[in-house]
């Protein structure tokens, strides 16, 4: 089993924001350290780097964010980023996601957000804020029926909840069903849009919310 990542680059102008970041981290443990060092300039092949997640803020446009995600990756392979949002911008975190970034997070997560979304990375999953998830869904994704044209209502219904960050056993509470009848529904659900997993769920949502 692979080991957690313990090392964290955070690249960000210097502020009480990034400085209360680099804090929360240390207090978890984490090896973290901030520069405000340019992304054109460094050396991504620097052996500092090895074994890190590398966190950075979404304040370019949606392309510039891609570019520096594959810069990275030309440089160092698969490497575990974190963009974090300075506003509801679901474009910019789809630019993310489709150039390889492993977690999305919103600036104004509280402090649990940020420590479980790099926990979750170190881990080698990939993880995405509620915050940002909900966001999609609340520009109106019912308005848009393409996407759930397949599903039976109660698909629907876990669909949205899955994708607003609620667990299986959450999602059985709320809408009153034992966990493996919302297993059953989502099996259902990926089978009929053809995505593996809730993950692949997610990033749907937000290309739909992108093109809309």
């Amino acid at each position: 089993m692979q080991e957690p990542i313990e090392k964290v680059w955070i690249f960000a102008p210097t502020s009480l924001l990034w400085s209360g970041i680099e804090a929360l981290l240390r207090a978890e443990r984490f090896r973290a350290r901030l520069t405000d060092g340019d992304f054109q300039t460094v050396d991504w092949n620097d052996p500092r780097f090895d074994d890190a997640i590398i966190i950075f803020g979404a304040d370019r446009p949606d392309q510039q964010i891609a570019e520096h995600i594959q810069m990275i990756s030309d440089a160092r392979g698969p490497t575990p980023i974190v963009l974090v949002l300075s506003q509801d911008d679901h474009r910019a975190a789809l630019s993310a996601i489709a150039a390889g970034a492993s977690g999305i997070i919103h600036e104004d997560d509280d402090a649990h957000s940020m420590v479980t979304c790099v926990r979750e990375i170190a881990r080698g999953r990939e993880w995405v804020s509620q915050s940002v998830i909900s966001a999609a869904l609340n520009r109106g994704l019912d308005q848009h029926q393409s996407l759930y044209a397949p599903l039976t209502a109660r698909e629907r219904q876990v669909a949205d909840l899955i994708a607003a960050g609620r667990s299986t056993d959450t999602v059985a509470s709320e809408l009153e069903m034992a966990a493996g009848t919302v297993k059953v529904h989502l099996h259902n659900i990926y089978k009929k849009l053809a995505i593996p997993d809730r993950g692949q769920l997610i990033r749907l949502i937000l290309e739909e919310r992108t093109r809309n």
